[in-house]
């Protein structure tokens, strides 16, 4: 009986962690916003650009309380150049 509870708690422990570490902390109405304005000032771009940068500078200015000029220049260096 005992390693039933040991294997439930692990697979419990297991499945928290990777839901924890997915999680986002922006709306995705903050997503969708800047996905049309980065389309809309960016033409040549691709879908998976765009949400790549997005998901970028809305993890590092509202998950990570970064400076919004700087986050937004990184994470437009790093999906964009």
């Amino acid at each position: 009986m005992p390693y039933k509870l040991v294997i439930f708690t692990s697979l419990v422990f297991a499945s928290s962690s990777l839901l924890l570490r997915s999680a986002k902390s922006y709306p995705q109405v903050e997503m969708t916003s800047c996905s049309i304005n980065a389309m809309k000032s960016s033409p040549g771009s691709t879908y998976r650009q765009v949400t790549n940068y997005c998901d970028c500078a809305l993890t590092e200015v509202i998950d990570k309380r970064k400076d919004f000029a700087t986050s937004t220049e990184y994470c437009y260096r790093k999906h964009f150049n």
